[in-house]
């Protein structure tokens, strides 16, 4: 098993109000996963107005900040924005974004894997079980201590 991750972090002040921008050089639509908490704030609506400016956007909204289940994953994959972005003929120039806490964080990161692949989320439990590889990923932590922003992985709940 090879796993390659490569990592690109970017520090500096107003950096998030220029993610459109930053995005646009390499990438022409953008699926932000953007937490819910975060969404209506200044930063959050900055975040969204960019991106719109400079790329094709579509925005999902999570639900919470309880740790995401698969039953979760199953609605965002169900909702118009997912399906409208997985249609994208050129999906080598798009992008996921996740903007909040750990869990919309890991929620981005299933959804850009998901993006590629068919299947209920629950096909993919565990480690290389993806088929095809996902549309690129980018993270933007907006709390501290969760790590999810240096990781491959996503922690999800089966209720069952």
């Amino acid at each position: 098993m090879q796993i390659n991750i490569e990592t690109h972090m970017k520090i500096e002040v107003g950096i998030s109000e220029r993610l459109g921008e930053i995005l646009s050089k390499t990438y022409s639509s953008c699926l932000l996963v953007l937490d819910s908490g975060f969404y209506s704030t200044r930063i959050g609506k900055s975040i969204k107005n960019n991106l719109q400016k400079n790329l094709e956007l579509t925005v999902i909204q999570t639900k919470s900040s309880n740790e995401p289940t698969y039953d979760d994953i199953d609605d965002y994959l169900q909702t118009a924005g997912f399906k409208t972005f997985k249609k994208n003929d050129n999906l080598q120039k798009s992008v996921v974004l996740g903007v909040g806490g750990g869990s919309a964080m890991d929620i981005a990161k299933v959804i850009a894997g998901l993006v590629t692949n068919v299947g209920s989320p629950l096909e993919y439990r565990g480690f290389d079980q993806l088929q095809n590889a996902g549309v690129d990923c980018y993270l933007v932590p907006t709390t501290a201590g969760t790590g999810s922003e240096s990781s491959y992985n996503a922690s999800l709940i089966d209720k069952s």
